[in-house]
């Protein structure tokens, strides 16, 4: 009996222990059980994306409440079928893959407790064709080689990349195992310079990588000759700047000459504002000598030209320059003329103007009496010179033209035209008759002329007073003046010609004015004090003409006294009966015809107290 009771007991503490851990695997039979499943707390692949035939690494974190053994399986393409199984994957976290074919991928990782409890989870995958690395399509050369210490060597090559990644190269031009050069997209990049400062033999070796694992390369032996000895450039002609100063805005124009004497091939470096940068880089400037810049801001620079023969020789040259503010050109307050106007050919013009500038710049000016290109005059300060005399030599119609320059900006300009004629010709100027008499008319007589045509104005002056007598209008073709002299005498006369623009004169400086009335007095003496003294005076009229009104004055002298009637024949006319002294007696003799002679006599009787040897002066006035 005590047997059976014990085994009974046995079997019952066995079935408590077995459903205590879950029995018959018949779940949660409510009767206290506390099994929990596995967790899968990360779960990953890399790398991702990754190309055939590359091992991918899936990796996870697995955990079980329980503390039970869990064990992993991994299907890495997600067709339902385990690929991998770990046991003890809590303990073993990860597996390696290799896909063989590109896609995209869904792997799960499965986890199991071992007593029904599971858990999974999945990741993406994918998976690409396999590179395929670069090839050279040309092997990598250099050139020249041998090169020359001193001198570019030029490397070149030819890479490309059937997947089309982008290439990348690295140059390692001394076989130090270092690149120098890292050349980004070498495909369209293909060659690199490198100069070798030392003679020697190199391998330089090319690198190619596609950044996908795919890596090709190939060296060249370089052999690199000692260089010969060098003689730098040199500067023929210094380096120039024109316009300097010039305005911000306005190109300026460098200049140079430079030559090597090895005959290397120079290239010239300009910085044209002193900041250490090169502006402009000028090959082969032996022969391009020149080079334009345009600065945008006023100021004071330091350009520098640089001259290198590429093998270590190299010259420098700085000059100054001036760059000024915007500029305003110079304007004409009063544009360009000339006085007089026509200007006869010999006499000299004057050329006025008036220019100012409004940034105060002192301003020259430039003279083309003719506009022939040539400057005859440059006036300086012409603001403040504002004229020029000029003498033309000719007659003819001329353009003249005055530059003004402030020396900034393009000179303005103003043109007048200037009319220079030849001065008029007296070719004949004279008078007739000559001897010519008083009151009695003569005629001037000329002939002028005028080389431009210009109708011509005389002015006659009879007697050289300095008062014009007459004034003949188009005397090319009234060539003739009369005039009467009132008396007789030496007279000059002056004939004034001129065309508007000049005048000459003519003179005739021996002109005789005669009396045409010939005196003659007799005197039957010598007088006695108390006697009479008979005078006889003839009146001839020497003339072509007839004289009217022709009278005879005789001025009685103190020594004399006579009758008006009883002494004179024909009559006297006096004051008195008496004609005495002081008194003048006239005759009026009317009307002398042409040749004609006319007597006077007068028997004077000589006043008592006259002293002998006393000179009479009876003075007789015809008119």
């Amino acid at each position: 009996m005590g047997v059976q009771y014990l085994l009974k007991v046995a079997v019952f503490l066995v079935a408590g222990s077995l459903a205590a851990c879950g029995g018959s695997g018949g779940g949660d039979d409510g009767g206290g059980d506390n099994q929990k499943p596995p967790v899968v707390n990360s779960f990953q692949a890399a790398p991702n994306a990754a190309d055939i035939d590359t091992p991918v690494t899936f990796s996870w974190d697995v955990s079980d409440a329980n503390g039970d053994t869990l064990t992993c399986t991994l299907d890495v393409d997600g067709d339902g079928t385990a690929d991998h199984t770990i046991s003890d994957c809590a303990n073993t976290t990860s597996q390696a893959h290799t896909y063989t074919a590109a896609g995209s991928y869904s792997a799960t990782l499965s986890v199991s407790d071992g007593n029904g409890g599971e858990a999974d989870r999945t990741v993406a995958v994918t998976v690409t064709a396999a590179n395929t690395p670069p090839v050279f399509g040309s092997d990598f050369s250099a050139t020249p080689n041998p090169a020359t210490a001193g001198s570019p060597v030029t490397f070149n090559w030819a890479v490309s990349d059937a997947d089309g990644d982008t290439l990348t190269c690295s140059l390692d031009v001394d076989g130090d195992s270092t690149a120098d050069y890292t050349i980004p997209d070498c495909a369209n990049t293909g060659s690199q310079a490198h100069t070798y400062a030392t003679a020697g033999a190199y391998a330089a070796r090319l690198i190619i990588d596609d950044d996908e694992g795919g890596v090709v390369e190939q060296t060249v032996s370089v052999t690199v000759d000692p260089a010969a000895s060098n003689t730098a450039p040199v500067f023929d002609t210094s380096l120039g700047v024109t316009p300097n100063p010039v305005e911000e805005g306005s190109p300026a124009t460098f200049t140079w000459a430079v030559n090597d004497a090895d005959g290397d091939p120079l290239t010239c470096t300009l910085d044209a504002d002193g900041d250490g940068s090169t502006d402009y880089t000028i090959a082969d400037c032996a022969s391009n000598g020149s080079q334009a810049h345009t600065y945008v801001a006023a100021g004071s620079y330091s350009a520098t030209l640089t001259v290198s023969d590429g093998k270590g020789g190299s010259v420098a040259q700085s000059l100054a320059v001036t760059v000024s503010a915007a500029n305003t050109a110079p304007v004409f307050d009063t544009s360009l003329g000339v006085t007089p106007n026509p200007v006869e050919e010999g006499s000299p013009a004057t050329f006025t103007w008036a220019v100012g500038d409004a940034d105060g710049d002192t301003l020259t000016c430039e003279l083309d009496i003719d506009a022939d290109g040539s400057i005859e005059y440059t006036i300086n300060d012409c603001a403040n010179n504002a004229s020029q005399m000029h003498t033309y030599g000719q007659a003819g119609t001329y353009q003249a033209r005055l530059s003004v320059s402030d020396g900034i900006a393009p000179a303005v300009q103003s043109t007048t035209d200037v009319t220079v004629s030849a001065p008029p010709v007296i070719n004949e100027f004279t008078v007739s008759p000559n001897p010519a008499y008083a009151t009695v008319a003569t005629t001037f007589y000329w002939q002028v002329s005028d080389a431009d045509g210009d109708t011509l104005t005389c002015e006659l002056d009879v007697d050289a007073d300095g008062t014009n007598d007459y004034t003949i209008n188009d005397c090319a073709n009234t060539a003739s003046q009369g005039h009467t002299y009132a008396t007789s005498g030496n007279y000059t006369a002056r004939l004034t010609v001129s065309d508007g623009v000049s005048a000459v004169q003519a003179t005739l400086s021996s002109l005789e004015i005669v009396s045409p009335l010939l005196v003659d007095i007799s005197v039957n003496g010598p007088a006695v004090a108390g006697g009479r003294v008979p005078y006889t005076i003839t009146v001839s009229n020497v003339s072509a003409q007839p004289m009217d009104d022709v009278s005879v004055v005789f001025t009685v002298p103190p020594e004399l006294r006579f009758n008006y009637m009883g002494d004179a024949e024909p009559d006297a006319s006096c004051s008195n009966v008496w004609c005495v002294d002081g008194l003048e007696a006239t005759w009026a003799l009317d009307t002398l015809a042409a040749g004609e002679s006319r007597t006077i006599t007068i028997n004077a009787p000589v006043v008592a107290d006259v002293l002998a040897g006393s000179l009479i002066t009876a003075p007789v006035r015809v008119t």
